[in-house]
């Protein structure tokens, strides 16, 4: 039985590959942008855990550095 003959047919598309192309930037750029803004996000988050972390160590060290004369005498 050629395939041309089954009912199952009926519902295919002829589909170009210009509307291929087209469809797939469609669908492509919309995720690719998604992305970069999660990557964005994810790096912002990182990048305030560190300057929060390193915020607390220079407040400690400059605290440790006034506390010196104290601690000495």
């Amino acid at each position: 039985m050629p395939l041309e003959n089954n009912g199952l047919n009926k519902f295919r598309v002829n589909v170009t590959p210009e509307n291929v192309s087209k469809w797939a930037r469609r669908r492509d750029i919309p995720i690719a942008i998604l992305a970069w803004i999660v990557l964005g996000v994810v790096i912002l988050w990182a990048v305030g855990h560190i300057a929060r972390s390193l915020l607390v160590l220079t407040v400690a060290a400059l605290l440790a550095f006034a506390l010196v004369p104290a601690v000495k005498f």
